[in-house]
């Protein structure tokens, strides 16, 4: 862990800056206008993946060292491959046949749908990539091919918004164009690794991807639910400048927490998955749970104290990492960081979910929250505008927040289950004295 974490501080915090650099620029070459419709088309392409990709990858993922002590690997990564294409070109395809019919209907520039479908088709490979690299925790190859795409990604697309249009559609098209180059490279590597897998037993991927995928896919649905769809309130209600106001305020707010939830979820859930390689046993499970407990607690010490600072900073840093232009209330500017905290915070909640392969209740209680921000976003919008955006997403996240720690099936009851039945086991030193006695 102590060798790994410098490569993975390194990575997310040159990400972190990356992101900021991309902040800057973007803001302050395109309108506010355009800004909000190329961040929808972003947020559109986060539901798609969830819906489409997830169920599929995931799968892949949890269960890579299973697969591997299993004999299975080889079959589980051809089947990766087969699904992810076939997703991503009939994604891509009727983004393609869309593209005008929904411009028209949502007033967005022409060619915006295509350019959210070739992103899907190109970044699926890169991203999949990333994260095999990441479960393997080869940590600095990792680091050098994301933030390899993220450093074109955003200097393709401020070059091109600078020199050819600064419009929503020439910001998405960069991204794709970029996403292409790396998901190229990354498809490559993927098929070289699978060569040196011996055959095997075929893998039984589809019946995960309908136990487990799908579900997950659900559940980060009604996730991102909860974190974005007060945007398409905010542009059906408002306009497409307020969107991009508040998008950019909403990142300002999250980066701290994103870069933190990046780096001990980098850090913690490899190691939480191989701990709790087998889930039958109950001292496997909670060696990976003090592990994640840990990674939660560091993070809600941090959050708290961040939040602190964006009450009595958080005006300036919307000046220093967007513009002027992009400023808004200082009071919503707080309430948007401690939303986001907590949306954070929750995603490390996950991963207890994840290692303990329990996705039930916490599919559930995605759906309830996930099924309140657009009924409060709709009103709260309709009475306060912006502000009333960023009531409805914090009150969502507290209640999200304590239904996964604490309510039936939550966190706090996988918990106390587990101890008991870890407290129960005896361990080997205990098995091996008692054994000598008999003997």
């Amino acid at each position: 862990m102590r060798g790994e974490s410098a490569w993975v501080i390194l990575h997310k915090a040159a990400e972190f800056w990356v992101a900021l650099a991309g902040l800057k620029l973007f803001t302050n070459l395109m309108s506010q206008a355009s800004f909000g419709e190329y961040q929808l088309g972003l947020t559109t392409l986060a539901l798609i993946t969830h819906l489409f990709e997830t169920p599929i990858s995931q799968v892949y993922l949890r269960q890579y060292h299973t697969a591997l002590s299993q004999g299975t690997a080889r079959s589980a990564l051809s089947q990766t491959l087969r699904w992810l294409g076939v997703t991503t070109i009939v994604v891509a395809g009727g983004c393609a046949l869309l593209t005008k019919p929904l411009a028209d209907a949502f007033e967005l520039e022409t060619f915006t749908v295509l350019a959210v479908g070739l992103i899907f088709l190109t970044n699926r490979w890169r991203s999949l990539r990333v994260q095999v690299l990441d479960v393997q925790r080869k940590r600095r190859q990792c680091m050098l091919e994301n933030l390899g795409f993220f450093a074109l990604q955003t200097t393709l697309g401020a070059a091109a918004l600078y020199f050819i249009r600064p419009s929503a559609t020439t910001a998405l098209l960069s991204y794709a164009l970029a996403a292409a180059a790396f998901g190229s490279v990354a498809l490559r590597g993927i098929r070289r690794d699978m060569t040196t897998l011996p055959a095997g037993k075929p893998a039984p991927f589809a019946n995960l991807v309908y136990a487990y995928g799908v579900p997950l896919g659900l559940l980060t649905t009604f996730q991102w639910l909860q974190s974005s769809g007060e945007r398409y309130v905010l542009s059906s209600q408002l306009d497409y400048a307020t969107v991009g106001r508040y998008v950019a305020a909403y990142q300002v707010c999250g980066f701290p927490f994103m870069a933190m939830n990046a780096v001990l979820t980098a850090l913690v859930q490899p190691v939480a998955f191989q701990r709790a390689s087998d889930i039958s046993d109950a001292r496997q499970l909670w060696s990976a749970d003090r592990l994640l407990l840990g990674g939660m607690a560091l993070y809600l010490i941090a959050g708290a104290l961040i939040v602190v600072g964006y009450a009595f900073c958080g005006p300036l840093l919307m000046t220093l990492l967007a513009s002027k232009a992009y400023a808004i209330p200082a009071g919503t500017l707080t309430m948007l960081a401690a939303a986001r905290m907590l949306m954070f915070a929750s995603l490390l909640q996950h991963v207890f979910f994840k290692v303990h392969q329990q996705t039930r209740f916490l599919l559930f209680y995605s759906v309830i929250a996930g099924g309140m921000v657009l009924p409060a976003a709709w009103l709260l919008v309709g009475a306060y505008g912006m502000m009333g955006a960023a009531v409805a997403v914090l009150t969502t996240a507290v209640i999200y927040t304590l239904l996964l720690g604490f309510a039936p099936g939550g966190i706090w009851w996988l918990l106390r289950g587990v101890r008991t039945r870890a407290a129960a086991v005896p361990s080997a030193s205990t098995a091996g004295a008692g054994t000598e006695g008999c003997l």
